[in-house]
């Protein structure tokens, strides 16, 4: 769900448009669909969990596309700028999906991966992302 908290934050700085039903907006918590050409994932992938205190950093990475290269940069960075750095703040105040970022910090900067089948271009940022979370077996 840290996934869906990210992608509420953003859309809540008017950063993207996150339309869960996917008929709006241009942001997925899922693979990318294949139109529209600007289209931003965000997506959940391994992460660790302290073993005592209620804490987990998950890992998240931000797929940016779009049809031109200036334009999918601009996007990563833009996003990169937000989230790099941030610190003590509920994401998706409450929602579902609520969660207390403890801080958020990026693992790289906004990276090019290439073109896609269609020739749009590709950006990715992964970012490590500690959060409370409450656990029977953890403080």
């Amino acid at each position: 769900m840290i996934s869906v908290a990210v992608a509420r934050f953003l859309d809540n700085l008017g950063v993207l448009i996150y339309d869960e039903a996917g008929i709006e907006g241009y942001c997925f918590t899922g693979p990318l669909p294949p139109e529209p050409d600007l289209a931003i994932s965000i997506r959940q992938y391994g992460g660790t969990g302290d073993f005592q205190h209620g804490y987990d950093t998950p890992r998240v990475q931000v797929l940016v596309r779009a049809a031109t290269n200036d334009e999918a940069l601009t996007k990563a960075t833009e996003i990169y700028t937000v989230l790099h750095a941030l610190r003590y703040t509920t994401l998706d105040s409450g929602g579902d999906a609520e969660a207390y970022m403890v801080f958020c910090k990026a693992l790289d900067l906004p990276s090019d991966i290439g073109i896609d089948e269609n020739g749009r271009h590709q950006f990715t940022t992964n970012y490590e992302i500690e959060h409370t979370v409450v656990s029977t077996n953890r403080e």
